[in-house]
Order: structure tokens, then C-alpha cells, then sequence
């Protein structure tokens, strides 16, 4: 596992796997329900959400 995570030991095999959890330290969630507009932090989360 070759990307690691600057704030914690996390480590990843792909860059956008170090991405997504990159945002549990800042706090972004750009992605948002088109129903009640609650943010996620990915799509797949919004999936579920919605079901």
C-alpha cells in the first residue's frame, strides 16, 4: 500500500481511496442528496441515503 494518509497511519493501494478518506479529516462532503440536501462524503453513501 503505497498512498498514505499526512494525519493518520492510514494507507491505501489507489489515490482516490486516500481521497475519499482525506475528507474525514477536513470535513468536506461535496456530495449532496437532491431530495433534502444532505451532504456525503461519497456518491455511494448518497445511494443509500436515498433508499
Amino acid at each position: 500500500k503505497r498512498y498514505e494518509c499526512d494525519e493518520c497511519d492510514a494507507k491505501f493501494a489507489r489515490p482516490c481511496e486516500l481521497k475519499t478518506h482525506a475528507t474525514k479529516h477536513t470535513g468536506e462532503r461535496p456530495f449532496g442528496c437532491p431530495v433534502c440536501g444532505r451532504k456525503f462524503i461519497t456518491t455511494s453513501n448518497v445511494t443509500r441515503h436515498m433508499r
